[in-house]
Order: structure tokens, then C-alpha cells, then sequence
């Protein structure tokens, strides 16, 4: 999903150029306007997905969103950039199929979870999110030692659970302050 929308977006600038460049007299005003513009573009771009798209329709709408809205800056690209002359339909219809074919193999494609699935394949997903910082999943699994443990799974990486290897460690947060201690009367832990 990623290296031809990566491909096409490095293309952009070059081209914006080549645009600019057919105007000597105003090629520093326009490419030097429409640079800013691409640079506030990935600032917003960067803040939009992660704070709103992300958390609200996971990375696999994520992407399906990202596609409609290119398909539609890129419709909007091929009529204007015919004006004033008839618009070419050949070009239209490629950018449309273009677009179309995208958005359908992009269908279904969830990089978080597939992430998530070659690591704890053997795991049933109980819960998964996305968020702007993090992904979060929470699972039950059997292994030779236990059957039917549950594990919080953070960023791909298990953090506590219910197994009895972590029960173990995680008992010892409470256990150490309290050996080293005179006459404990108070507990806080902080997990970072």
C-alpha cells in the first residue's frame, strides 16, 4: 500500500517545479509559494492522521481515507491542468481507475494488526486499538506452562498479563520498596 503512495508524493515536488519553471519570470515566487504550501500540507497532514484519522478509523481506514482524498486532488489536478482547453478524458478515466484499483487493494490491508498477528498468531484478539501514540491489544493464549492467560500487548511488545512468569515480576514492584523499606506505611508505583 505504501511504496506506490510514497513514489507518487516524492513526484509532486519535482513536478511543481517543472510547473513553475514554465513561467522563468515567476519561478521563484511560485515554487517557493507552492513549497511552503507542501510543507504546510505534511505538518497538518502528519498532525491530522495521527490526532484524529488514526484514533478514529484505525490505520486501515486511515489508508482508505488517504485515497479517496488523493484520487480527489488528483481529479481536481487533471481538470485544471486543461484549463482552458477541453479536458482530456483518457487522463481523467487513468486517474480514476488509478485511484479505484488503489482504494480496492488497499481494502482490507490493516498494517497494525497484520504486525500484531505475525507476532502473537497463536493468541485470540480480545481487544485492539489504535491511538495517536500507541496501539494496544489485549489477548488470551495457552502455552505448555498455563492455559487461558491473558497479556496487554503495547506498541508489539507484551507488557504484563496474567501468565504466571508475570505475576511473578510484576509481585516484585511491590515486594522490593517494601524489603528495602523501615516501616512502610504507604505505596506508590509508577510505571513508565
Amino acid at each position: 500500500v505504501l511504496p506506490p503512495a510514497t513514489l507518487a508524493l516524492g513526484a509532486i515536488v519535482p513536478a511543481v517545479a517543472r510547473v513553475a519553471d514554465a513561467m522563468p519570470a515567476q519561478v521563484a515566487g511560485r515554487f517557493g509559494r507552492a513549497y511552503a504550501l507542501n510543507t504546510l500540507g505534511a505538518v497538518l497532514g502528519a498532525a491530522l492522521a495521527g490526532f484524529v484519522l488514526i484514533p478514529r478509523f484505525g490505520t486501515a481506514g486511515t489508508v482508505q481515507v488517504l485515497i479517496a482524498a488523493a484520487l480527489g486532488v488528483a481529479l481536481m489536478v487533471a481538470l485544471l491542468a486543461e484549463r482552458p482547453a477541453r479536458p482530456d478524458l483518457r487522463g481523467l478515466m487513468a486517474t480514476l481507475v488509478c485511484g479505484v484499483l488503489g482504494m480496492v487493494a488497499a481494502n482490507g490491508v490493516d498494517p497494525s494488526r497484520a504486525a500484531f498477528q505475525s507476532r502473537f498468531g497463536n493468541a485470540a484478539m480480545l481487544d485492539f486499538r489504535e491511538g495517536p501514540v500507541q496501539t494496544i491489544a489485549v489477548v488470551k493464549e495457552d502455552n505448555d506452562q498455563q492455559l487461558e492467560f491473558l497479556r496487554l500487548v503495547t506498541n508489539q511488545t507484551s507488557l504484563t498479563g496474567t501468565h504466571l512468569y508475570a505475576q511473578r515480576y510484576m509481585g516484585l514492584l511491590g515486594h522490593l520498596p517494601v524489603m528495602f523499606s523501615r516501616a512502610p506505611q504507604r505505596a506508590l508505583v509508577i510505571c513508565l
